[in-house]
């Protein structure tokens, strides 16, 4: 099984919630994970970061197969998502799944490759003024149609699985919670 983790959406060197969540559940169970699924790992990412010293991944342990794929001129929120949304449709046909450890993944995928998608909460649904109108509406639009079609969705609590079966329309049935922990 090949997996392509989807890290385009981290564009510095520092991490906030998503990414401490990220590497929280992720990366520190990485061995296990490769070990018990039997897989290969790429982990798709901007150039501009280091992705091993960000998630602070100890790439000595025997881990399996981890590759790190590193995408050009990601300069600003447009260029990653066409790049997410156009450009990756022909590398992911390599791959049995792809997972974000956000709520976007891309939208057109092609034949038997599974979208995982992670949710932490619905902000673009709820807060307004947070986000640009344009923002917004590709967030709304983006989240719909990734959580319909995704395979499986990962969140963070009962509350945001409950809002995300009400808001969203997503069968429960395909949305785990995996609750935040102290390392």
């Amino acid at each position: 099984m090949k997996i392509l983790v989807n890290l385009l959406s981290f564009s510095e060197d520092r991490l906030y919630g998503v990414g401490i969540y990220f590497r929280d559940i992720f990366i520190y169970n990485l061995s296990e994970i490769v070990r018990e699924l039997n897989c290969d790992i790429t982990f798709l990412h901007s150039d501009s970061i280091n992705i091993s010293k960000v998630f602070n991944m100890d790439l000595e342990k025997n881990i399996g197969k981890i590759e790190f794929v590193s995408i050009e001129n990601i300069n600003n929120k447009f260029s990653r998502v066409f790049t997410e949304q156009f450009k990756l449709y022909s590398l992911l046909k390599k791959f049995d799944y792809i997972y974000s450890p956000n709520n976007i993944n891309p939208i057109i995928l092609p034949r038997g490759v599974k979208s995982i998608i992670t949710i932490h909460d619905l902000l673009p649904f709820r807060a307004k003024n947070r986000y640009s109108s344009l923002q917004n509406i590709y967030l709304k639009f983006s989240t719909w149609v990734c959580a319909k079609f995704a395979y499986k969705i990962v969140t963070v609590s009962n509350t945001s699985k409950d809002d995300i079966v009400s808001i969203l329309g997503v069968n429960e049935s395909k949305v785990r919670i995996t609750y935040n922990t102290v390392r």
